[in-house]
């Protein structure tokens, strides 16, 4: 079998090697569809991305999350990202060994060089967001028209975020992951 690492670096060498070709129609690779449940969460995409909140607030729960997506979506990629906080990204933010420096910037990786239309952000909500970062997460995933299924291990997102979620289409919840 395959790992969950493993896969991951797969993605990661695939979207670097992606970068570097201008993505288009033809040239770009797209991740897979499912239709199923991760997470007690409902999920039915064409093209499903996954970004992972790695930070040190996650360990606890990370093993049985990565668990569960080796187990339902094995072959979409994994974008990770230390932490959840919504800030404005940094101008030619770029992802480093498979890691985004933020949640904006994997959003869009996965957009512009998978071809995802759907977002299975997983995290504990546990940072805080700034008007700027909910602003550029709203014109990424208008630009993309990318929805978003925001799943949190722990707290519910602030108002803002819910309310951008569903306006993509998508859904949020809270739910609890067996550690």
């Amino acid at each position: 079998t395959t790992t969950l690492a493993s896969r991951t670096v797969y993605w990661a060498i695939a979207l670097l090697i992606l970068a570097t070709v201008q993505a288009d129609e033809k040239t770009r690779a797209l991740a897979p569809a499912f239709s199923g449940g991760i997470l007690s969460v409902a999920v039915d995409a064409k093209n499903l991305g996954i970004v992972l909140d790695i930070s040190e607030s996650m360990n606890r729960v990370l093993p049985a999350v990565r668990a569960a997506l080796r187990e339902k979506v094995p072959h979409s990629p994994v974008v990770h990202v230390d932490g959840c906080s919504l800030e404005k990204p940094a101008p030619r933010a770029a992802m480093q060994n498979g890691i985004a420096p933020d949640p904006v910037t994997a959003f869009i990786a996965l957009a512009e060089k998978v071809g995802v239309d759907t977002i299975f952000w997983n995290s504990d909500q546990g940072d805080p967001h700034v008007r700027d970062g909910i602003i550029a997460l709203e014109e990424a995933l208008t630009k993309h028209k990318l929805r978003l299924i925001m799943v949190s291990l722990k707290n519910k997102p602030n108002p803002s975020l819910r309310k951008l979620t569903e306006g993509s289409r998508g859904k949020w919840a809270v739910v609890q992951a067996a550690n």
